[in-house]
């Protein structure tokens, strides 16, 4: 159904700088929508409703010395309340960051966009922390942690929930030509589950799931028109419910190779194997791509997919890519499903495009 409801949404900021490092700032947006929203039930009952909603704020950020504090606070016409407050320290070879928010509830604002675990800027509670430190020029150490709170039943999840993310990352450079980077990356979510009573009943119970990931990468650049790199990840699932998943463990290798064969012509390869079970071990990885296209190709069971692009580079204006991409599936005799389905366990993909820049 289309054409049935028109929103009408206006506002404005306004910013005072008290001096070159301090400001302070004021925000308002008003919407009215033609026809009223009916209210939810249930865990949706806290929904926008209604046909107008205000939303005001304040927010300040202040810089003395190497210290950054920031902040924002911003009420809507429920009452509900949407907060942040954040410190910034560079203290030479240590930088840290921590970061607190709370989102009521209530707080509606289809519009809001703020640092959190979920989409949405509302029902959620958290602090996160980061901290990078290079005790020598050729040695980083990052770590964050983000331990957060959803105060009321969200998503498909029939209770409130909690989490925790934690990242640690090493980076070493060996020479001018040699870099490598060793990542460990964990997750403890609450979600809901199928389960039984005693008596073999079906109920919804939650669980707290471990998906841990530990990354090596090498970045070698033999000359200066040639890059390789290389990267063997694991991907491990854990979970106590034994009888309906179980615990798993997925596997991604890759080699990329980048050649700049002249300065008019660059040529690109990688040539990937993956082996994921399941989507609970699944795996990412950002791929280069025709310019204007950000790809990130998510992997979920077993196979080798390569790529090969060459781009060309004429008098400044023209810029033309081409692009062939195969996916292979060993585990399935169909990709996709509906109208998306592919027969067959090849996924064959060619691009070609053509940039003009007057």
């Amino acid at each position: 159904v289309r054409d049935q409801l028109v929103e009408y949404t206006h506002g404005g900021a306004l910013g005072f700088h008290l001096s070159k490092s301090m400001f302070f700032g004021a925000t308002f947006q008003k919407s009215n929508t033609s026809q009223p929203i009916i209210q939810k039930g249930g865990r949706e009952q806290f929904d926008f409703s209604g046909s107008s909603n205000i939303v005001a704020g304040l927010n300040f950020d202040i810089t003395q010395s190497k210290y950054n504090v920031f902040g924002e606070v911003a009420r809507c016409s429920s009452g509900g309340l949407a907060s942040t407050a954040g410190l910034l320290a560079d203290l030479s070879a240590i930088e840290f960051i921590l970061l607190w928010r709370r989102y009521d509830r209530d707080f509606q604002n289809r519009y809001a966009f703020a640092f959190g675990e979920k989409n949405g800027v509302e029902n959620e509670k958290g602090l996160y922390m980061g901290l990078r430190w290079r005790p020598i020029r050729e040695t980083s150490f990052s770590i964050y942690s983000d331990c957060y709170r959803f105060p009321w039943p969200y998503n498909n999840n029939p209770m409130p929930g909690s989490g925790h993310d934690f990242l640690c990352l090493i980076e070493h450079k060996f020479r001018q030509a040699i870099k490598a980077q060793v990542r460990l990356r964990s997750e403890i979510k609450n979600q809901a589950a199928d389960s039984y009573d005693p008596f073999g009943n079906d109920k919804k119970i939650i669980v707290s799931p471990r998906k841990t990931s530990a990354r090596i990468q090498i970045d070698i650049d033999p000359s200066r028109s040639v890059h390789l790199r290389s990267r063997i990840e694991f991907s491990f699932f854990k979970t106590s419910l034994s009888h309906n998943r179980e615990n798993q463990t997925g596997l991604l290798m890759y080699q990329d190779f980048s050649w700049q064969m002249a300065k008019k012509f660059r040529f690109q390869s990688r040539w990937s194997f993956f082996d994921a079970p399941s989507s609970d071990v699944r795996l990412y990885q950002f791929e280069n791509d025709v310019p204007g296209v950000m790809r990130i190709k998510m992997f979920s069971g077993r196979g080798v997919r390569w790529y090969g692009m060459i781009s060309y580079h004429w008098r400044k204006k023209l810029h033309a890519t081409i692009k062939v991409e195969n996916t292979y599936y060993d585990d399935r005799d169909v990709i996709g499903s509906g109208y998306d389905a592919i027969s067959g366990s090849n996924e064959n993909i060619a691009t070609i495009q053509f940039d003009w820049r007057f």
